[in-house]
């Protein structure tokens, strides 16, 4: 597993140092592929930066993340890296995924289990849930909607919590479809 995670790391760092990403114009996208333990994913952007020295990496502009079992839209996100235990290296290669913060007008889109939207959405690695705030809203993809102040995704359970508060109550209605 830290061999695969290396090689992960390394090729995706590889692949960025060889592209000038600065020269990328406005309607120019640049891609980053690499592999994880779900499989592949692509990260197009308009552009984007990676800072070795904090291993944070930030895309912007028309960003979408392809997945094998999510992608995600979004203006800009921000990946962090947490450097793993066993090695206390400044190597971002020796590194793995912390969380991800996505933000303006994200839309999160999984086959087979619907959608949700906010302002911003934090995908946290390690309790494998994304929290949701600004505006957010769940569609379960058949029948019904909710929304609130804030929605928590939590991956692995399929399930998700809709939180409110006195004013901003959480909401759950029926999309007028019915399973037949």
């Amino acid at each position: 597993m830290k061999l695969k995670t290396r090689t992960i790391y390394l090729a995706l760092i590889t692949f960025l140092l060889l592209i000038p990403h600065y020269a990328y114009s406005e309607t120019s996208k640049s891609t980053s592929v690499f592999d994880t333990e779900n499989g592949k994913i692509n990260i197009s952007s308009i552009s984007y930066e990676v800072d070795m020295k904090t291993s944070i990496a930030t895309f912007k502009g028309d960003v979408l993340v392809e997945g094998n079992d999510m992608n995600i839209s979004c203006q800009k996100l921000e990946l962090f890296m947490k450097k793993s235990p066993e090695n206390a290296s400044s190597d971002i290669s020796e590194s793995r995924i912390d969380r991800i913060v996505a933000s303006e007008s994200v839309v999160i889109t999984r086959p087979d289990k619907g959608s949700a939207s906010a302002e911003k959405a934090v995908y946290y690695h390690d309790s494998q849930k994304v929290v949701l705030t600004g505006n957010p809203s769940v569609n379960d993809g058949d029948r019904f909607q909710g929304g609130g102040k804030v929605i928590t995704l939590y991956l692995d359970e399929d399930r998700y919590v809709v939180e409110g508060t006195k004013k901003d109550r959480a909401r759950l209605f029926s999309t007028g479809k019915e399973e037949r």
